[in-house]
């Protein structure tokens, strides 16, 4: 993660997490794909992202979506999409194994219900 800090000390994390699929094709080869997501935590949670994680730390985001544009330097307008973390779980303990190490929840102000049957 990239953590960074507001002019009013407020800490603001970036970081890239990639979901992978794999299945068989229809001739029996193995296909896999990748996805890239872009994540963005704040606060206390931004802190313990930037202490815990590093390049290939497996971690459980929870958080929305949100959606916006920027233009790029060509002049095209793009459309960007990255997850507002509100939690974390950390699926490797520091230094490898196996073990989890929660994040604290962020109040973003949401309505967050934690009775959803999935």
């Amino acid at each position: 993660p990239v953590v960074r800090h507001t002019q009013q000390g407020k800490a603001i994390a970036n970081l890239r997490v990639a979901t992978s699929e794999s299945w068989k094709g229809q001739d029996g080869s193995k296909q896999e794909n990748t996805t890239w997501h872009t994540v963005v935590c704040f606060g206390r949670t931004a802190e313990i992202a930037g202490q815990y994680l590093s390049k290939g730390s497996k971690v459980f985001v929870e958080g929305r979506m949100q959606h916006g544009t920027y233009t790029d330097k060509e002049g095209n307008e793009r459309a960007s999409f990255e997850i507002v973390a509100h939690n974390l779980q950390f699926l490797d303990a520091k230094g490898g194994g196996g073990g989890s190490a929660p994040a604290p929840k962020q109040d973003n102000g949401g309505d967050f219900n934690d009775e959803i049957p999935f």
